[in-house]
């Protein structure tokens, strides 16, 4: 048996995410909105509403879906309005999934994502954070369609807490749907349980009806598999009422096949067929070819619990037929064809389903297949031979002997054969894994001795950093209590001199050498706060930062701060290294770049820290710097190193310089 909506409930969180970008349903009623569409006179709100009926549309009519959401984007494009060109991005991206397309579907998500970026630096609002991470969630939806796991997750880990600090409770329903979704796919279906549970209370607050349907539906599909059909049947019946009058055809495709599959398990077959049936018309009508795979499976299981073998192939055909049948489906049901053409006597037809499996399945499952296919070649061989000296029995009675000499002869050979067959498989097969476990073990030394030396240089960088903060501490201190204090002893001592009337005269010159002395005095503090900042123990990173920010006294340079979380970051060696690396990116921008606006960031998540460092100056050849590495540049990446971090530069001349830099906690 196979996983029959290992990809149809996957896919189905593109239908979940079109509620995210807009109105639901019973606020964008498809008639409603073009009658505002033909009142409507400026462009920009011909757009807004034209992308609201490519929402309404997505998951009813793919072909009109398109139109109205190219037609939204070109209207936004010509009034130049990002928001808006973003917002069409993602419905377009939709469309696209939706005929089938999911490279384009991935390129107008990406777009989205890059002018959500754009965006936020300019102007962190609500609205522009909330389509940002819309967009983070729609790339990682992307990712997942196109089995790049470990991208998907980036993605979503991303928009997670940004949609939590935000307090975007649907997208926080609508993650909790997708993370059961993935558990779901992996037949993990108790650990799908609480992600539904926890959406059963989020949606008593929020109104997200069409999300809310998605979420039963594969709630739904995930308590047959727990065997719980009478909670099942009550979502089902839930689910029916809210659809009531509903246009939303790849919602209600989709539960008359989980329907079905409900009455398939208790029994009732002519209701599971019904089911199935109107769901098929509702694919085939509404061009949504991608969900037609997991009712041909249901057709296909169905039949075969009904003992009505030849519609079961029927439909198992048609599924190896269709293109966009996923790669494990087509191995199920080849290797379920080849197992029912074989009990149904058609040797040949077997071999033929067998021999596709075998060019699609795993290579450390070839033993076992080849093996399969042998048997079935000496059947097929046998069935052959057999039938050839039926035909001659009847010509010449005298050749019956040398036939069956003949088969017997043939069959040894094919046995012989085999077995030759098997013993060069095997021992290839255990060359072959020897050879991988010795190239895997060399591998594995080679990688613990980079380790242990990284490791080392880390340690090394480590011990000579705290030696070289406890230098700056002894610097600060000394300047600050030594040369410092004797220098406001002088100052004390002018400023009575300056008091006394026989000093008259030289009033002018005693002034001049106490302003002298007070900018001495100012200077002398701010080389020992650098050297050791006291706010950045006391008061934490974004203080510190904003102070030495302050000491700057450069009014034509303007430092957006945008921190969030740094207060979690409490190791003391951690907070001065991220201090120092902000502090030295900062000083670059305003001493090398010429920067007229800065922008930091610094987001802490429970498991990375991200900090970004924009500037609008004047730019450099990334490769030419890199290849020739200033002390700066050399002590900045050092830093990194030292925290397990990355760093990514990212600069063109005239266009200001983006470093990105990712540190994993440990």
């Amino acid at each position: 048996m196979f996983s029959k909506f290992h990809f149809l409930i996957l896919i189905f969180t593109f239908g979940i995410l079109n509620s995210t970008f807009g109105q639901e349903s019973s606020l964008a009623k498809i008639d409603s909105l073009k009658n505002v569409l033909k009142k409507t006179s400026t462009s920009l709100e011909k757009a807004e509403i034209l992308y609201h009926l490519a929402e309404a549309k997505s998951n009813s009519d793919s072909t009109e879906a398109f139109k109205y959401s190219r037609a939204a984007l070109e209207l936004f494009e010509k009034n130049q309005d990002s928001l808006g060109i973003a917002r069409a991005r993602n419905v377009l991206g939709l469309s696209y999934f939706n005929f089938g397309d999911p490279e384009d579907a991935e390129k107008n998500h990406r777009q989205a994502l890059e002018i959500a970026e754009k965006l936020i630096r300019k102007d962190s609002s609500y609205k522009h954070m909330k389509l940002w991470t819309h967009s983070n969630f729609s790339m990682g939806v992307s990712m997942s369609i196109q089995g790049k796991k470990s991208e998907e997750l980036e993605y979503y880990l991303a928009a997670a807490p940004i949609a939590r600090k935000i307090k975007d409770y649907r997208m926080l329903a609508i993650m909790n749907t997708n993370f059961a979704i993935m558990y779901v796919n992996n037949k993990e279906f108790e650990n799908a349980y609480p992600y539904f549970e926890e959406n059963t209370s989020l949606f008593k607050n929020i109104e997200l009806q069409s999300t809310e349907i998605h979420d039963r539906l594969i709630f739904a599909y995930c308590l047959k598999e727990l065997d719980s059909l009478d909670r099942m049947k009550t979502i089902l019946n839930n689910v029916k009422d809210n659809l009531a009058g509903s246009s939303n055809n790849l919602q209600i495709q989709l539960y008359h096949n989980i329907l079905g599959e409900y009455y398939s398990k208790v029994g009732n077959y002519n209701l599971a067929l019904d089911n199935y049936a109107k769901s098929k018309k509702i694919i085939e009508d509404n061009n949504l070819k991608w969900y037609l795979e997991g009712v041909l499976e249901n057709y296909s299981k169905t039949y075969l619990k009904m003992g009505n073998r030849a519609m079961a192939k029927k439909y198992l055909y048609e599924l190896l037929a269709l293109s966009e049948t996923l790669l494990q489906t087509k191995i199920n049901a080849s290797e379920k064809l080849a197992i029912l053409e074989e009990e149904d006597g058609e040797y040949k037809k077997a071999l033929k389903f067998l021999n596709l499996r075998n060019s699609l399945k795993d290579s450390l499952d070839s033993r076992n297949i080849k093996n399969d296919i042998a048997q079935l070649e000496i059947q097929y061989q046998t069935e052959k031979k057999e039938n050839k000296i039926l035909e001659l029995q009847n010509e010449n009675s005298l050749t019956d002997l040398n036939l069956e000499k003949k088969k017997s002869q043939n069959y040894l050979l094919l046995i012989l054969l085999g077995s030759l067959s098997f013993i060069l498989v095997s021992g290839y097969l255990t060359y072959n894994n020897r050879r991988k476990k010795a190239l895997l073990k060399e591998q594995v030394q080679s990688q613990e001795i980079q380790q242990l030396k990284v490791e080392q240089e880390r340690k090394l960088f480590g011990v000579m950093m705290e030696g070289v903060e406890q230098e700056r501490k002894r610097l600060a201190a000394d300047l600050h209590d030594g040369l410092g204090g004797r220098l406001s002893g002088i100052s004390i001592k002018l400023s009575r001199l300056a008091e006394n009337k026989k000093a008259e005269t030289l009033l002018p010159h005693l002034d001049d050498i106490l302003g002298n002395l007070d900018d001495s005095l100012q200077e002398l503090r701010g080389v020992a706060r650098n050297l050791m900042p006291e706010t950045l123990l006391k008061y934490g990173l974004k203080a510190a930062v904003e102070d030495y920010c302050s000491t700057l006294g450069d009014k034509e340079t303007n430092i957006t701060l945008q921190f969030y979380n740094t207060e979690n970051v409490t190791d003391k060696n951690e907070l001065l290294t991220l201090y120092r690396i902000i502090q030295e990116l900062i000083n670059n921008a305003i001493k090398h770049a010429k920067a007229t606006e800065i922008l930091v960031q610094c987001i802490v998540s429970d498991d990375k820290i991200d900090i970004t460092i924009e500037d609008d100056g004047r730019g450099f050849e990334v490769d030419n710097v890199t290849k020739k590495m200033g002390v700066g540049l050399t002590s900045l990446k050092n830093r990194v190193d030292y925290l397990n971090g990355t760093m990514d530069i990212r600069s063109e001349i005239n266009e200001g310089t983006s470093i990105n830099i990712q540190i994993e906690k440990a």
